[in-house]
């Protein structure tokens, strides 16, 4: 089962919203390290860039250099807010992650 790191946390910079998740989740497969304790870390973030469209991207990324990103854009952010609620929802009932599962979900190599 997942291993929650903290609740998620908003906070400001510079005036900008930033929002962030993390979480630990088990996988079989080898993430070039793969995390000491058989885990990768899943990440649910918002991008405040100016003058770009909302961004929530959900990232998994092993001990090293090896991770998958999923970018969605919004028009407004109370629809990146709601997706934010989502993803957190979403990762945090994956028992399991798997390469072939992320692919799957629409994730890319980053």
């Amino acid at each position: 089962m997942a291993k929650k790191l903290k609740k998620p946390r908003v906070f400001s910079k510079k005036e900008e919203e930033y929002w962030e998740y993390n979480i630990f989740v088990p996988t079989p497969d080898d993430f070039h390290p793969t995390l000491a304790d058989g885990t990768v870390e899943v990440s649910v973030m918002r991008l405040p860039y100016p003058k770009k469209p909302e961004t929530i991207r959900t990232c998994v990324w092993g001990g090293d250099d090896t991770g998958y990103d999923r970018d969605e854009d919004f028009r407004t952010k109370e629809e990146a807010r709601l997706c934010f609620e989502r993803r957190v929802k979403e990762v945090s009932n994956w028992g399991i992650i798997t390469v072939d599962m992320l692919r799957e979900l629409g994730f890319v190599p980053a």
